[in-house]
């Protein structure tokens, strides 16, 4: 008679399972917030490393015109060479140069770009090129500097 009133097992049971399935949810919330945050962070970390790299192109860029200005005659050779990071954050990025500005963007699934400006007298030939080893020359037919990967 003692064992048909006893209803501990039963409750024993279904608190271990409560508890259980409270620990569940609270681990999978805390896992689902933390890796929100981690892409959050690499997301400014990556925008934040391009940055860097779109203003080391426009300081180059505005140094060589310079340096161009500065000269009487034109510079028979002006040959400035950057050694940039072939990667931003684990992926590789392009650098696009257009009129007045820089836009270095991420080719990775992420696709963060930045846009960078500058500001030279000598035009700047459009185009783009990978990161890396950059070289910016002065072109003195076209009177323009050109920017390729080294």
């Amino acid at each position: 008679m003692k064992l048909r009133h006893d209803e501990r097992g039963i409750s024993r049971l279904v608190s271990y399972m409560l508890t259980v399935g409270i620990a569940m949810i609270l681990i999978t919330g805390l896992l689902l917030a933390g890796s929100q945050l981690v892409a959050d962070q690499r997301d400014r970390t990556t925008r934040s490393q391009l940055d860097v790299i779109g203003n080391q192109i426009a300081g180059s860029l505005e140094a060589a015109d310079r340096i161009v200005r500065s000269t009487e005659a034109q510079p028979n050779e002006l040959n400035i060479t950057r050694s940039l990071p072939e990667r931003a954050v684990d992926s590789l990025y392009s650098i696009e140069i257009r009129d007045e500005e820089i836009i270095v963007s991420e080719t990775g699934a992420g696709a963060v770009s930045v846009v960078v400006p500058y500001r030279t007298e000598t035009d700047v030939e459009t185009g783009s090129v990978s990161g890396g080893k950059i070289v910016i020359e002065y072109d003195q037919v076209k009177d323009e500097l050109v920017i390729s990967n080294a």
